[in-house]
């Protein structure tokens, strides 16, 4: 059985690959010391302790048989990139979980998988990294899932995670879990009436997340506060959006930047603010989805690397100060 639960996200970047499932090959080395190159369904971070935006994972290019990126974590710090670690943490894979633990000052990945096809290929680790080097936990993961998601809640002090795809049972989970540097733990409550692609969007220390996901009929892009105890609907007129590249951007909002809209891929820019959406006039990265997006608190932007289009797989730095998007020329490492 596909991982892939939805007609809907099929027509996504999905797309370049021939029909049916297949497994992707390993991993390739980095094109480039200097760069992630391209890659879509990789995972995006803030780490405030460090002030830099972290990257992992994601895939090489599109269509059957595309490669899985490199193992290694990318830190951007505004001007380049670099390989913050190079091996002896989690094995290349799509799809992982990135989140910041502000309470203990680590970044958070949980899962992803390393196969197109095989549930048994999805991954239910979960590991830590302290600015130096990764930790593994050998606490048992929350079960197998994909395309969950994952984001800090600063009430709780605790990682939230929500969600995914349930390769064996082959259905859509609705659960929260919490994450306390030693294990999971179930958050009893009530779910929102999701569809698919959930993202939790952390915000700042005194906001707990936003869930956007699509609605149950696949029409709208809907979004959920979770005020420690369930989930209430946020958001008036929302755009009809699928897997758009998300982040909060302090007082600008909820940013979201690309996606399906129901008839192709697009580039637009929409944002939540003040309870109602609204879409940004910015000209900014070319249309895909299977980006990432990330706030740089330290630096108040938003920066976007990558995602793929039916043709392209992109390699590009993007940054979005709240009006406008810039593409970043990114300097190679030692270069002034």
């Amino acid at each position: 059985m596909s991982i892939v639960s939805s007609a809907l996200l099929a027509t996504l970047w999905f797309v370049v690959a021939p029909a049916g499932a297949h497994e992707v090959v390993p991993a390739d080395p980095p094109d480039s010391p200097d760069s992630p190159g391209p890659r879509r369904g990789h995972a995006l971070v803030f780490d405030e302790a460090r002030k830099v935006v972290l990257l992992f994972g994601g895939m090489r290019a599109n269509g059957e048989g595309s490669p899985l990126a490199d193992d290694l974590l990318w830190s951007f710090d505004g001007r380049r990139w670099s390989a913050a670690s190079r091996g002896g943490g989690p094995v290349a894979r799509e799809h992982a979980n990135l989140a910041y633990d502000a309470k203990r000052r680590r970044v958070v990945l949980y899962g992803g998988t390393t196969s197109d096809a095989d549930p048994t290929k999805v991954c239910d680790d979960t590991w830590e990294w302290d600015g130096a080097k990764w930790s593994q936990s050998p606490a048992p993961g929350p079960g197998l899932r994909v395309h969950s998601t994952m984001a800090f809640d600063p009430q709780r002090g605790k990682v939230l995670l929500f969600g995914g795809f349930d390769p064996k049972a082959g259905k859509e989970r609705s659960d929260l879990l919490e994450w306390d540097g030693s294990a999971w733990k179930t958050i009893e409550s009530a779910p929102p009436p999701t569809g698919f692609a959930p993202k939790l969007v952390g915000r700042d220390a005194k906001r707990p997340p936003l869930l956007l996901a699509v609605d149950p009929k696949q029409t709208e892009l809907l979004a959920f506060e979770w005020s420690g105890r369930d989930w209430s609907a946020v958001g008036r007129e929302p755009p009809h959006l699928l897997d758009g590249a998300a982040a909060w951007t302090g007082k600008g909002g909820v940013v979201v930047f690309g996606g399906f809209d129901g008839k192709a891929m697009t580039a637009a820019t929409w944002r939540l603010q003040d309870g109602a959406w609204t879409k940004v006039e910015a000209s900014g990265p070319s249309a895909r989805g299977a980006a990432a997006l990330a706030f740089d608190a330290a630096r108040g932007r938003a920066v976007l690397y990558g995602g793929a289009s039916a043709s392209d797989c992109f390699a590009d730095t993007w940054e979005f100060d709240g009006a406008k998007w810039s593409a970043v020329a990114t300097t190679p490492a030692g270069g002034k």
